[in-house]
């Protein structure tokens, strides 16, 4: 983070860095691990995750009341419990007990670190919420209900944030909120505010996830986007030359950006 957030967001999104990662292999590693023999070893696994994360959110409260700061081990290892929650996602929304303690595992653990004082670990906050953003919540269902609010109102702060990977983070999980939200008129009053800070970020870096969320805005706003046409068609077209190649400084971007343009060019068409 700090002067290293561009680098960050950059292989945070490289295909080549997502294959090779460690961050991939720890990520595979607990899904394998979860898969084989689900009824011993995810209990088991997801202990141990529950323990990390209490001990992190002990950290917290020891420090607020005065105590010293959260130690950077700890917080990476909050980081890595919240990734091992993440990638069993899919696992955990769809089994029981974990699908009923969801609400509950969002509520302790990944609201507080929207507050946090490591980047890092906000910016894995906003790609956590966005990992459980499509479950029904008790309160309000789909898309709706107070968690689900509190957690969309952290996400567009994040849009917000000192750290252009928390900025980046908060973009990508406002795409799958927007998604999911039951009533897309709450967001009317704010929209002017997101597209401006979407706009600004993609300035700073060149990543097509700031397109796709374009696009869903536009699909959920329709006429409401049009007092925003002008900076929408003058950043989707800038986007579409740098997906196609026109900066091609590069050896392979032209490959790898080839399925950003579809959305680039349909966006800008929508706009």
């Amino acid at each position: 983070f700090g002067n290293s957030g561009g680098l960050r967001v950059s292989q945070g999104y490289d295909v080549l860095e997502d294959m090779m990662g460690t961050k991939t292999a720890a990520a595979n590693f607990v899904t394998t691990l979860a898969q084989k023999k689900p009824k011993t070893h995810l209990p088991w696994l997801m202990s141990r995750l529950v323990d990390v994360m209490n001990a992190h959110n002990a950290a917290v409260k020891a420090a607020a009341a005065g105590g010293p700061p959260v130690s950077q081990e700890l917080a990476r290892q909050m980081d890595g419990a919240m990734l091992a929650i993440g990638s069993l996602s899919s696992t955990l929304k769809a089994r029981d007990p974990y699908r009923s303690g969801l609400e509950a595992l969002l509520s302790a653990h990944v609201l507080p670190a929207f507050a946090s004082p490591h980047g890092h670990l906000r910016a894995k906050a906003a790609w956590l919420a966005k990992e459980f953003a499509d479950i029904s919540f008790s309160e309000g269902g789909s898309g709706a209900g107070p968690l689900f609010n509190t957690l969309l109102q952290q996400v567009i702060n994040c849009l917000h944030d000192s750290e252009l990977p928390v900025r980046v983070e908060g973009v990508m999980a406002l795409r799958s909120f927007v998604e999911e939200l039951a009533d897309v008129a709450a967001l009317k009053p704010v929209l002017p505010q997101l597209m401006d800070s979407i706009f600004k970020l993609m300035n700073e870096v060149e990543n097509e996830e700031l397109v796709f969320t374009l696009e869903v805005l536009v699909d959920k706003f329709g006429d409401e986007i049009a007092p925003f046409a002008v900076n929408l068609a003058r950043n989707l077209t800038a986007a579409f030359w740098k997906y196609s190649g026109m900066a091609d400084g590069e050896d392979g971007e032209e490959e790898d950006d080839q399925g950003a343009r579809p959305h680039a060019s349909q966006a800008a068409c929508c706009s």
